[in-house]
């Protein structure tokens, strides 16, 4: 992440808070400026999963963009990853915070690699348009 919205670390993206207050609690997000989030998660041993859902804030104002897609991977030894599904589906709850959310069928795996994916610019006719827009991410959820 940026080291303007570097949150608590790593440990942001899975310490079970989200963020309801949107910039007002920005130490809760990570930010990437033009570039892309990509976690891996060790659940400890192999679990049984359905889904992925990645909690974002969007403020086109403030060049903050939502991902552009959410892609979700399996692994049993956290080197060789399966893809698992990819969504472009973002869901907004409430003030700018959303979700997107991967779904498939049950699977079994030990390592979870998100990869959520920013916009390159932001289009003409847009508040900082051609510029690289921010992407903050708040939390991820493995079900």
């Amino acid at each position: 992440p940026s080291q303007n919205y570097p949150g608590d670390g790593a440990f942001t993206l899975v310490n079970g808070v989200q963020n309801e207050k949107g910039r007002g609690r920005s130490k809760e997000f990570l930010g990437f400026n033009g570039t892309d989030c990509e976690a891996v998660i060790d659940l400890g041993s192999s679990q049984t999963i359905s889904s992925v859902i990645v909690h974002s804030f969007r403020q086109k104002g403030a060049w903050i963009w939502r991902p552009l897609t959410v892609e979700a991977f399996g692994s049993s030894d956290g080197q060789s990853f399966t893809t698992l599904g990819l969504t472009d589906d973002f869901n907004e709850i409430k003030d700018g915070n959303g979700t997107m959310k991967v779904s498939f069928n049950n699977t079994s795996a030990r390592f979870i690699k998100v990869v959520v994916k920013n916009w390159d610019e932001i289009p003409d006719g847009e508040p900082g348009a051609g510029n690289k827009p921010w992407l903050f991410v708040d939390e991820i959820e493995v079900n």
